[in-house]
């Protein structure tokens, strides 16, 4: 029985084949906690057939030919607690490879671990702290505001990271923005209007809102979608 070599096919009739074997509708991009961890290892397909990564371990040239059809051909959905490494966290060339990309802002980006480290500060310190206070009820309140003014710094800040990544990828023809969660960390408020000025304060509001597919998604109100394209890319009202 005589070997086929992959190669030896035309390169337009090598790029049909891996469309085949990896592009899907979409592909949810989801966080690990292995660092060595690949793309395709991170990386789950919300259509009903799972992309074939067994292809990649062929040869290097294979690889990257494969590589550049999955990353420009599918729709990638990166979760609330997924950044933008996550895609390629051993192939930053990947960055600029990707078209189309759905972004999820939520409190769950804040991590419950981050949150419990944090409460647990507060907690040992507030307890001494309120004991010797005559309004023990007040004291406990201002420092729930406090507590929850941290978490919603510390969300921002993510956010931002996560902002500048997304306005270094310049080859996006797609990008959709779904606010439907975001809400601060304990749920109480929406933060629709902070993180289109943390989008202003990077200074990418304009870049972001360039892109040929951009969109706003959510089941938000038509005033709380444009408050936020007016903040993100500060335009008067």
């Amino acid at each position: 029985m005589s070997t086929f070599h992959l190669l030896n096919l035309p390169k337009e009739l090598r790029l049909d084949i891996f469309t085949i074997c990896f592009v899907r509708d979409n592909i949810l991009v989801s966080a690990s906690s292995d660092a060595k961890n690949t793309a395709e290892e991170s990386s789950q397909s919300i259509a009903s057939v799972e992309p074939y990564f067994g292809v990649l371990g062929v040869n290097r040239q294979i690889r990257d030919e494969a590589k550049t059809v999955y990353y420009r051909g599918n729709a990638f959905v990166l979760g609330p607690l997924a950044g933008i490494h996550h895609l390629f966290p051993s192939d930053r060339y990947a960055f600029s490879l990707i078209r189309s990309l759905t972004i999820q802002f939520s409190p769950r980006t804040l991590s419950q671990k981050i949150r419990e480290e944090v409460r647990h500060g507060y907690r040992q310190r507030w307890v001494e702290e309120c004991r010797y206070e005559e309004n023990a009820v007040q004291a406990c309140q201002n420092r729930a505001r406090l507590l929850h003014n941290t978490e919603r710094r510390m969300l921002e800040t993510i956010w931002k990271m996560r902002v500048l990544d997304l306005a270094a990828m310049m080859s996006l023809k797609s990008l959709y923005i779904d606010l439907e969660d975001c809400y601060c960390p304990t749920g109480c408020c929406r933060m629709v209007s902070a993180l289109g000025k943390c989008i202003l304060e990077m200074n990418v509001g304009h870049k972001l809102s360039a892109v040929k597919d951009f969109q706003v998604q959510g089941t938000l109100g038509l005033s709380e979608k444009l408050q936020f394209v007016y903040e993100m890319t500060d335009l008067p009202e």
